[in-house]
């Protein structure tokens, strides 16, 4: 059986998140004087591209509400150099990696190259994200090396996975609630991650019920639910192009390495998972 890119996807996804809340990270980024959630989270997401704009980081994040990103943006780069922010990135990565892999580290060597093989092969056009990441420099380290790579690539999959959102007439906020109706995240937890307001939330719940696409914030409809469907296909076939690079070998031996890396990262409580997110981190079952 072919490893399916959703598959890698979900094994690389902690791997590249493991380092935004960490007690490495946080400690690393209060040392810049970076000392609020949203200043370090926007401060790491959005460092390899320089100190772009509150409108600007709100186009690339995407489902962040407007008035949240600015709440970190640009006053993220007034406390901060984007390069030291970059640098402390890398350290705290490196930290929480050997933590968490421990005797596990030395594994890394066998799939940093592959990782890294299919990084290099993205293609830019289209991939901001991607791109600004694919520009910093590689570190020596192997496993620095596949943390950057599955960065490359989860940015690479998230730039065309908002192209298609968008193409597919969802926006920012509707995006969120349809991700919740179909049962992939919870409600509460993800409105208040993603910054908006009571009234701009059920705006967009009154704007999905009117399409026929959810009967409310909790349950979509069969609609709904085969647009999501459409959506993560697109968005698997526009991700998988870089992945193709490796042969089936390759990728299934990705899949295997890094399976055991998902598990200690999420027992390790470094990727904070929401509930289904963590089901699918743990076992890469077959899409």
């Amino acid at each position: 059986m072919s490893t399916h890119p959703r598959q890698l996807w979900r094994m690389m996804e902690p791997y590249h998140q493991l380092s935004y809340r960490s007690a490495e990270g946080v400690e690393q980024m209060s040392a810049l004087g970076l000392d609020r959630p949203e200043l370090q989270y926007f401060g790491a997401r959005l460092c390899a591209l320089g100190p772009v704009s509150a409108e600007v980081a709100a186009a690339l994040t995407f489902g962040f509400a407007p008035a949240y990103v600015a709440r970190a943006v640009p006053e993220v780069w007034q406390r901060a150099d984007p390069e030291d922010i970059l640098a402390a990135r890398l350290e705290a990565a490196d930290a929480t990696l050997r933590r968490v892999l421990g005797d596990h580290l030395a594994e890394t060597a066998e799939v940093a190259g592959l990782v890294r093989r299919a990084a290099e092969a993205c293609d830019l056009g289209g991939h901001p994200m991607a791109a600004a990441h694919l520009a910093v420099e590689w570190p020596d380290a192997p496993h620095l090396q596949l943390w950057l790579a599955c960065t490359v690539l989860r940015e690479h999959r998230g730039d065309a996975h908002w192209a298609t959102t968008t193409a597919m007439g969802i926006d920012p906020v509707e995006c969120h609630v349809l991700a919740c109706a179909d049962g992939y995240m919870p409600a509460e937890m993800l409105h208040r991650h993603t910054g908006w307001d009571d009234a701009a939330w059920q705006a967009a719940v009154d704007r999905l019920v009117a399409r026929g696409l959810v009967v409310d914030e909790d349950h979509a409809t069969a609609e709904g639910t085969e647009l999501k469907s459409s959506l993560e296909r697109t968005t698997d076939r526009l991700a998988a192009a870089p992945l193709g690079v490796l042969s089936e070998a390759e990728q299934a031996t990705v899949l295997a390495t890094m399976t055991p890396f998902a598990r200690m990262i999420l027992d390790a409580g470094e990727a904070q998972p929401w509930r289904l997110r963590e089901q699918l981190w743990r076992e890469p079952e077959p899409v």
